[in-house]
Order: structure tokens, then C-alpha cells, then sequence
């Protein structure tokens, strides 16, 4: 053998040697594709044939049967030059699976015939991992996309890349790209700001609480995304509080109402202890006393013991009188008996008998009696309202109106004296919140009109059968 022999031999041996160690799958083909003249073992394995049967197939062999058409032009073009490389081309396993390859061609003469040289680079896991992650993606979205909480991606300047849903005014569309600073309040931009920077620096999720320009609260869970590279981004989880927050501040301005409430009872009460202590109280303990000394004396000094008697008498007398007023001003039995109407005139005309103020009664009611918690609390409105006129206003005259309308009733209070500033009343002003109160609590309305020397003017109206009524128009 001449040495180019031997050198030629020896490189077709390691050439070949080289084919089959090769990682890579390699099919050497006929040009009409009828015929596989060669196949490497990494090629018999990713088909799952030995040799023998590789070389016994041709290339249509290798298509799956509902792809075959595009596979065969896919070939029909590498062999014409058209392609030299073609990606994710299927190929179909001996045991029916299919995997994908990239080829990369070139042309070439073997055993004396013209063929077609591939290299077969699996990229199947690679198409599966995507195919996943694609899924899962979508898997994701379709997540964030139903979430009934907001989910933002932004980046380290509250740059928004992503949002799961539209906000008002603003589809999520064109949320992406503006920066979520301009849509929260400024008086709640310095704590997102110190939130995310915290977030971005630390690593670990924070919480924050903010509004947004359209007046919504929002608890924010802030986490910061595991990103390669330098750019930092962080998801925002937004849950919309703002029924839970409403809710909490009606609960405590309910109980700041209940405690003034229970001020106010208490306040009563002690008006009531104090009444009862310097009126009721001493006339009972000074005819006491009188009896006393008159059944020590009566033996000795008769006339001075009987008088002592009669005083004892008119101090029981003024003591009964004493006790009806305090029953009245409590719940007077004119009330029950008579109605509201007769009850209002009774108060008026305690009021005229003690002087100094003209007092008007108008009425226009329908209904001979109302329920006992609305005729009660029509009552003491009233009565508040005229002990306030004639005790501060310092007017002349007040004018007391009820009328019924439409299933409300509307009481009105009006003087012309000094007034107040209603926007600014003490909170010791127990009277004027009684009446709020009890109108709240009946589902009615009060307002209170009044300015400095202009006098006072307070209506309330109050359902008579009900408290899903409209009130009446003024």
C-alpha cells in the first residue's frame, strides 16, 4: 500500500470514528430520499432503531404520517440547495414518539453516489421546556387575569410593565408603561416610595396601605422578583379595602357616638338626681320633720303642733306637685293620653306661663297617633329645642311647627335671637347631640341652620311608618 493509500485509510478511520463517538445524530441520505446509506449510533438512538433498520428506511420513514407532506418538502428543499439548515423538524420515533431536531445539511458524494450529509441537533426537552413554560405562563396569566386582587410588575421606579385588570377610567393597556406614582394620592406617595425602596434593597416582601386617585384603598403586598441581570423589579398584590375601611370608621364613629350617648344619659341622669335631691327629696324630708315635731309637741303646745301639721301637709302637696313635673319631663301621661299634638301644647304652655317668650305652635298633623318611639322622640326634640331657644337665644319670639307629609313627620324649632355657629359646636352641647341622635337612630335627618345673630333654625324629620321613605321636599 503507497503511503496516500495508507494516510487516506487511516484519516477514513478516524473520520469514522469520529461519526460514531459523535454526540450529534448523523443520516447520510440519497438526494431522492428513498435510501438512508449511513447512520451514527447517536442517531440510532434518538430514533430508537439500530443500524440495521436505519439503513433499511428511508427519510419518509422518519415523518410522522399527518406531517408528511411538510416534511417531505422540508427535505425537497435541503436537497436542492434552497435550505442548508432547517429547525424544530419533527421526526418520528420507531416506538411512535416524536422528537424535534435542528439539521444542518451539505451535499457530498458517498459510495460513489451523490447524497445528502445531516447533522441532527435533539432539541426536544429544549420544545418541551418551552412548550411548559409557555403553559405555565399562560397558566399564570389566566391567574393574575382572574384574581379579584390588582397585580402590578413594575420595575425600580414604579414604572409599570404589566396589570392584571383595567382601573377606572384607564384600561390595563395603557396603564403599562406609566408610572404608578401618578396614580396615588400625595399623601400616600412617601410611604409606597420608602415601601418599594425597602422592598428593592432588602429582599423581603413589605406591606403598605395607600389610596389612589379615584379615592380607593388599597393594602399593597410588595415582593421583589428573583430577575438575572441588574434591573430589579417588584409585584405589587393590591387588595381593594376601601368597604373593609369605610366600615371601620363607621364602627368607631359609632362607638364615639355611643360614648356620647351614654354622656348624655348620664348627664340626664344627674339632672334628674339633682332635681329629685333639691326638690322632691327635701319637701318629702322637711314634712317629715314636721311630723316628727308635731307628735313631740302635740302634748305639750297644741297650737304650735297643728301648725306644724298643716306645714307638713303643704310640704307633701308641693312634694306630690314636685313629682308630677319630674314624671312629666320624663315621659309626661298627657303623652300617652292624648298624643303628641296635646303634648307639644302642654310644653308650650309651661313655657308661656313662666314668661318672657312668645312661643307659636303650628300643627299639621294627619294621623291621630304615631308609634310610641317616634311620638317620644318628637316630644323630647321639642322639648330640647324650646328649652335652648328660650333659655340662650335670648329671642322674643319662637315658633314650634309640626307637620305630617308623605309618611314623615317634620318638626321645626325657629327663633330670631343671638344663634351660634352651628359648624362649631362644643361637644358638651349634650342637648343638640340628644337630638341628633335620636333622630339617626329612627333613620330621619336634622339639620341645624344658624350664624351669629341671625338665629337658629333646626329641622327634623322623622319616618312615621318606616325608614326606607324619602323625605319630603322643603
Amino acid at each position: 500500500m503507497n503511503p496516500v493509500d495508507a494516510a487516506l485509510g487511516l484519516l477514513t478511520e478516524k473520520m469514522r470514528s469520529l461519526h460514531d463517538e459523535l454526540g450529534e445524530g448523523i443520516l447520510v441520505v440519497d438526494l431522492h430520499g428513498e435510501h438512508i446509506v449511513r447512520a451514527n449510533p447517536a442517531m440510532c438512538r434518538m430514533l430508537g432503531y439500530d443500524e440495521s433498520e436505519m439503513l433499511s428506511l428511508g427519510f419518509r420513514h422518519l415523518a410522522p404520517p399527518t406531517l408528511l407532506p411538510d416534511a417531505l418538502e422540508t427535505f425537497k428543499a435541503l436537497s436542492q440547495r434552497r435550505l442548508t439548515s432547517a429547525r424544530e423538524v419533527p421526526l418520528l420515533r420507531k416506538d411512535g414518539d416524536v422528537v424535534y431536531s435542528n439539521i444542518t445539511t451539505a451535499h457530498l458524494t458517498y459510495e460513489d453516489r451523490p447524497c445528502m450529509f445531516g447533522l441532527f441537533h435533539d432539541v426536544t426537552e429544549q420544545k418541551r421546556a418551552a412548550a411548559a413554560l409557555r403553559e405555565s405562563e399562560a397558566m399564570l396569566r389566566g391567574l393574575f387575569d382572574n384574581l379579584p386582587d390588582l397585580v402590578l410588575l413594575v420595575d425600580q421606579d414604579f414604572r409599570i410593565q404589566y396589570a392584571n385588570h383595567d382601573q377606572p377610567t384607564i384600561n390595563r393597556e395603557a396603564l403599562v408603561g406609566s408610572c404608578g406614582f401618578d396614580f396615588i394620592v400625595e399623601e400616600s406617595q412617601p410611604v409606597c416610595r420608602e415601601t418599594l425602596a425597602r422592598t428593592v434593597d432588602t429582599g423581603k416582601p413589605q406591606t403598605a396601605l395607600a389610596c389612589d386617585v379615584w379615592g380607593r384603598w388599597w393594602s399593597c403586598r410588595v415582593v421583589r422578583l428573583n430577575d438575572a441581570g441588574e434591573a430589579k423589579r417588584v409585584m405589587v398584590i393590591g387588595q381593594d379595602v376601601t368597604q373593609e375601611r369605610a366600615a371601620a370608621e363607621a364602627i368607631k364613629k359609632e362607638q364615639r357616638l355611643l360614648r356620647q350617648m351614654l354622656e348624655l344619659q348620664e348627664n340626664e341622669r344627674r339632672l334628674v338626681a339633682c332635681e329629685i335631691h333639691d326638690g322632691f327629696a327635701q319637701q318629702i324630708t322637711g314634712a317629715l320633720f314636721r311630723l316628727q315635731a308635731f307628735r313631740e309637741t302635740v302634748a305639750r303646745n297644741s297650737a304650735r303642733a297643728w301648725k306644724d301639721f298643716d306645714l307638713a301637709g303643704r310640704m307633701l302637696a308641693r312634694s306630690i306637685d314636685e313629682a308630677r313635673r319630674l314624671i312629666s319631663g320624663l315621659r309626661p301621661p298627657i303623652l300617652d293620653e292624648l298624643g303628641i299634638v296635646e303634648a307639644v301644647n302642654y310644653l308650650v304652655y309651661e313655657r308661656r306661663l313662666a314668661g318672657g317668650t312668645e312661643i307659636e305652635f303650628e300643627h299639621e298633623v294627619i294621623g291621630p297617633r304615631f308609634a310610641p318611639t317616634v311620638e317620644n322622640a318628637v316630644f323630647r326634640i321639642v322639648q330640647e329645642s324650646l328649652t335652648n331657644a328660650c333659655r340662650h337665644s335670648k329671642s322674643r319670639r319662637v315658633r314650634v311647627t309640626l307637620r305630617e307629609e308623605e309618611g314623615w313627620i317634620r318638626i321645626g324649632v325657629q327663633d330670631w335671637g343671638v344663634g351660634f355657629n352651628a359648624d362649631s359646636t362644643p361637644r358638651d352641647r349634650f342637648g343638640l347631640q340628644g337630638i341628633r341622635e335620636r333622630v339617626r337612630l329612627l333613620d330621619g335627618h336634622v339639620t341645624i341652620e344658624s350664624a351669629p345673630n341671625a338665629g337658629t333654625h333646626l329641622v327634623a324629620e322623622i319616618p312615621v311608618a318606616g325608614s326606607n321613605i324619602d323625605p319630603p321636599q322643603a
